[in-house]
């Protein structure tokens, strides 16, 4: 657990994820889906049961190269972060990431620090050498996050989502541990 201050005063605390936070964590991923901005899911796709949220959770709690971390103001779970190790044994020495911000909570310091907390607690597992993660290219502000955590740009899946009539690349980043 780890208590961290916030640019706009609050005080966050940084802590493994529990089974008992599932509902907060399918509530958060159902707002950020309902902005239409920055998850591949839209809103009227996104059917994640409490239940199931759940079971990721007991599934990362169980595997070794597994982190998933939440941040909560005054109770409040205002975001999380996930790692995941890759199945396949070639592939073993990899992590997947992903973190889902409250709109309200974006820009007070929270990405910074999750991301900061889940590299450290990667940089001690004898399994993971590499992090990667996928960012829609118009999400600036987290590109430039990732850049300043020192993630390098590895690639892009040119036209990967689709806004209307609009396409987004998908840019694959990395960084080794």
């Amino acid at each position: 657990m780890k208590i961290i201050a916030l640019k706009n005063g609050s005080k966050a605390v940084i802590r493994e994820v529990t089974l008992d936070d599932a509902s907060q964590l399918v509530d958060i991923q159902l707002s950020i889906a309902n902005e239409c901005l920055y998850m591949v899911s839209e809103p009227d796709e996104f059917n994640l049961t409490v239940l199931e949220e759940s079971q990721r959770i007991r599934e990362n709690i169980d595997k070794l190269g597994n982190t998933q971390l939440v941040a909560e103001v005054d109770g409040n779970i205002i975001g999380f972060a996930v790692i995941r190790n890759e199945i396949k044994k070639r592939k073993a020495h990899i992590d997947v990431l992903g973190i889902f911000i409250q709109k309200e909570w974006r820009e007070t310091g929270i990405g910074s620090a999750l991301m900061n907390a889940m590299l450290e607690s990667v940089k001690n597992n004898p399994l993971i050498e590499k992090v990667g993660l996928a960012v829609f290219a118009n999400n600036e502000r987290a590109i430039q996050l990732y850049r300043k955590l020192g993630f390098v740009e590895e690639g892009r899946r040119v036209g990967e989502l689709k806004f209307n009539d609009e396409y987004i690349d998908e840019v694959l980043m990395y960084k080794f541990i």
